[in-house]
């Protein structure tokens, strides 16, 4: 599966870059902005073994919006990552697993 970012300027032409190798088994898997919309972020899928559980952990990618590269990858002990809020005021991200958590990752000296 692939995360295509585009310019809504110029939607009828070709994606300024194409993210492959993003497994997704989720029509709802979210792809957000983080506030002040420098970064934007995916969940990524994990399929799961024979008894339900997930293979590993899922993961979020996270990806510079000015020069379109992958700056990070935050891994989600629980299966795939499948929804995405990154709270502006108190800087913490929050993500949906599969198995029904909800994870918080953030940074003490940033975060409120």
């Amino acid at each position: 599966d692939t995360l295509k970012v585009w310019d809504v300027r110029k939607l009828s032409g070709a994606p300024l870059k194409s993210f492959g190798n993003l497994e997704n088994l989720f029509d709802t898997t979210e792809a957000i902005f983080s506030p002040g919309d420098h970064l934007f972020l995916t969940g990524v899928s994990v399929r799961k073994n024979k008894d339900g559980t997930p293979v590993g952990p899922g993961t979020v990618k996270v990806y510079d919006k000015s020069t379109l590269e992958e700056v990070r990858e935050l891994s989600i002990p629980h299966g795939s990552a499948v929804a995405l809020q990154w709270h502006p005021k108190i800087n913490q991200l929050f993500v949906g697993a599969q198995m029904g958590q909800v994870h918080v990752l953030y940074d003490p000296k940033q975060s409120e």
